[in-house]
């Protein structure tokens, strides 16, 4: 429960202090509007570098998630063939 109150927390947070931060971009978008004026291509690569950047963190989340439930598939398993022995064991007691 603490978990999901300091995930709320940080979000709202984030949410209340968005604004500025896309501010902090001011020079970036200048600088490619004025290159698209001029018929370069800093936004094509700019937008391919933003992608770039983008994939690991998502990529690693999905294998995090990925081991994360196999290891958790596994000790389901574990845990349900323990419980069966037990319950063959008392059976056998009684």
């Amino acid at each position: 429960m603490k978990t999901i109150g300091i995930f709320l927390l940080l979000t709202g947070f984030m949410l209340v202090f968005a604004e500025p931060a896309v501010a902090q971009c001011s020079l970036c978008k200048g600088a490619v509007e004025s290159n698209m004026k001029g018929g370069g291509g800093l936004a094509r690569g700019l937008y391919n570098g933003i992608l770039y950047l983008m994939t690991f963190p998502y990529a690693a989340a999905g294998l995090i998630t990925y081991f994360w439930y196999k290891n958790s598939r596994k000790n389901k398993e574990k845990q349900e063939q323990v419980s069966a022995i037990l319950q063959k064991r008392l059976k056998e007691q009684i």
